[in-house]
């Protein structure tokens, strides 16, 4: 878990991960996961290093206070199932502009409504994923020979069935029941 916080940190934005293919891709913890192991403090606290280092790094000139800061790194971890790598993810794409200007101020509005924005787009990609990946199984099973599949069930249906009700007793309880 160690290395993943290394790699996965605000100063190592860099780090291979540029889409959300590459998030499902890595195998980094989920913030309950590190919670278990530092406790949800520190979990904060981590969220709180990456929103810090956006409002240093930004040229906005009103930037989040630190109650502002807490409350969106709370609002985040509660509301959200994610991993290290959607946090790397998202805020390269934050620092990228690809969810809108700063217009001189970062805000939790603004910031959460980007994170919002980005989760949406994460269990989008999530949901087609599992259904490609359903489809392409079902059409796997789907592709069976028709030749196996004559050699697999040909001799069903051609042998006869008898019912001798007469010796497991209770065909012959029942029928004794019926002829009285």
């Amino acid at each position: 878990m160690q290395q993943h916080l290394q790699v996965h940190n605000p100063q190592n934005i860099n780090n291979g991960v540029s889409t959300i293919a590459d998030v499902f891709k890595e195998t980094t913890p989920t913030l309950v996961q590190i919670k278990k192991v530092y406790g949800r403090e520190w979990v904060i606290d981590y969220i709180s290093a990456w929103l810090i280092h956006l409002n240093e790094i930004t040229n906005a000139k009103n930037k989040m206070s630190p109650n502002s800061i807490l409350f969106v790194a709370e609002t985040i971890y509660d509301d959200y199932s994610v991993r290290l790598a959607d946090l790397t993810l998202f805020f390269k794409q934050v620092r990228k502009g690809d969810y809108g200007d700063f217009y001189e101020n970062i805000s939790e509005g603004k910031m959460l409504s980007w994170f919002q924005k980005y989760y949406a787009e994460r269990c989008n990609f999530a949901q087609y994923q599992r259904h490609k990946e359903n489809k392409e199984f079902s059409s796997s099973i789907d592709k069976m020979n028709p030749e196996v599949f004559k050699e697999a069930f040909k001799d069903v249906g051609e042998e006869e069935v008898k019912h001798d009700h007469e010796k497991s007793g209770m065909g012959k309880r029942f029928k004794d029941r019926l002829d009285k």
